[in-house]
């Protein structure tokens, strides 16, 4: 018998909790919650996930979160406060702070860069909804 690899062990656990992060990314995420999903200690959780995904669980949330937030500001005319509020920042301002540490401009700036792209994006892009966390 082949030994399966070691995230094999873990597939269920990282399925439930990708989804529930997509479910979720409105809401408070935090590495708590995240390890009740996966069933396991918030401690296990942590080092399980970081060594299988190469990020923690905070990072992933945060990278989810703004290239969903990316899809809005390319695909809809939302302003920046109602894109936070949907990704789940408690604020226009920690958001703007976040999208530019990522992207390197603040969201307003970057729509108005992307603006004349935008039908090619549209066609040939994801809806915000469905980005795949891998």
């Amino acid at each position: 018998m082949t030994p399966q690899p070691q995230w094999i062990d873990y597939r269920a656990q990282l399925t439930r909790v990708t989804a529930h992060i997509h479910d979720h990314l409105a809401e408070p995420l935090d590495l708590a919650e995240l390890a009740v999903v996966a069933d396991l200690s918030p401690y296990h959780w942590h080092r399980i996930y970081h060594a299988l995904m190469g990020e923690t669980v905070a990072a992933t949330v945060r990278r989810v979160r703004l290239h969903q937030a990316s899809g809005y500001l390319a695909q809809t005319t939302l302003t920046v406060t109602e894109i936070a509020r949907r990704c789940g920042y408690p604020n226009a301002q920690s958001f703007t702070r976040a999208f530019r540490q990522c992207f390197g401009q603040n969201p307003q700036a970057w729509r108005e860069t992307r603006a004349d792209s935008l039908p090619w994006q549209v066609a040939n892009s994801q809806p915000a909804s469905g980005w795949a966390v891998e």
